[in-house]
């Protein structure tokens, strides 16, 4: 239970820090700026 925790305390942060380079690699490959 104390893993489910930690892992739910810190899904924001993993999840954003994912889709935050998941945008860079779009961004490049599109060769745009996305906001």
């Amino acid at each position: 239970m104390q893993q489910f925790d930690v892992t739910a305390h810190n899904y924001d942060f993993v999840f954003k820090d994912s889709f935050n380079l998941f945008k860079n690699d779009i961004a490049d490959f599109l060769e745009v700026e996305l906001p």
